[in-house]
C-alpha cells in the first residue's frame, strides 16, 4: 500500500513539473512568436472626440472577422462578407505593431488568447480619433 502511494505521488510530481515547463515555454515566447496565428475580432471600439464630446462606435466581431498574422510579415484580414484582404505588419519592439505600413497600434495586452491593440490620432485643437481592437483566439 505504501509503495502504491509513493508511485502515485512520484507520478503526480512528474506531471506537475511537465505542466510547469509547458507554461514556462509559452511565457518565454517573444512578441513575434505570440502574435503569429489566427485571431478573431471580438470588438472594435472607435471614438471620435470633437466638440468636447466622445462619439463612440462599437462594432462586435462576427465569426468571419479574422486577422491571421503570418511569420513572413503578412497579415490576411477576412471581413464579415468572407472577402480576404492581404497586407503587411511589422513589430516595433515588443510594444507596437504597424499594420499596412501606416497604422501604428500600441500592443496593450498580448497573451496566448488575447490581443488588445490601441491607436490614437491627435489633430490638435482638442480633437482626436482613437481605436481599440480586442482580438481573441
Amino acid at each position: 500500500m505504501k509503495k502504491n502511494f509513493l508511485l502515485a505521488f512520484v507520478a503526480l510530481l512528474l506531471i506537475g513539473f511537465s505542466a510547469c515547463n509547458k507554461k514556462d515555454d509559452k511565457k518565454d515566447q517573444t512578441t513575434a512568436e505570440k502574435i503569429i496565428g489566427i485571431w478573431h475580432l471580438d470588438t472594435d471600439i472607435y471614438n471620435e472626440f470633437y466638440d468636447n464630446k466622445n462619439h463612440y462606435d462599437t462594432t462586435k466581431g462576427g465569426p468571419n472577422d479574422i486577422l491571421e498574422f503570418k511569420k513572413d510579415g503578412s497579415v490576411a484580414v477576412t471581413d464579415t462578407d468572407g472577402s480576404i484582404q492581404s497586407s503587411t505588419y511589422s513589430l516595433v519592439g515588443d510594444t507596437k505593431i504597424i499594420i499596412g505600413g501606416n497604422i501604428a497600434y500600441d500592443i496593450k495586452t498580448l497573451t496566448a488568447n488575447l490581443l488588445v491593440l490601441y491607436t490614437k490620432a491627435d489633430y490638435g485643437s482638442n480633437e482626436y480619433d482613437e481605436e481599440t481592437l480586442t482580438l481573441k483566439r
